[in-house]
């Protein structure tokens, strides 16, 4: 089964996924994912978000 299918989170009371978001070092939320991005898809908004001249940090949070 996957995650989305709704007999998945019926059967094991899935109430969120972990959200990842690319945050700026002033509090603005660069970009975000459902769950983990891939590894590359997660260097291509980082080095996007430098070449525009953000300094960066990075958090995880449940939803």
């Amino acid at each position: 089964m996957h995650l989305n299918d709704p007999r998945s989170v019926n059967t094991w009371t899935v109430s969120g996924y972990p959200t990842f978001y690319l945050v700026d070092r002033e509090g603005i939320i660069v970009h975000s994912w459902l769950g983990l991005p891939p590894a590359s898809e997660l260097e291509n908004a980082i080095g996007n978000a430098i070449s525009e001249g953000r300094d960066l940090k990075t958090a995880n949070k449940a939803s």
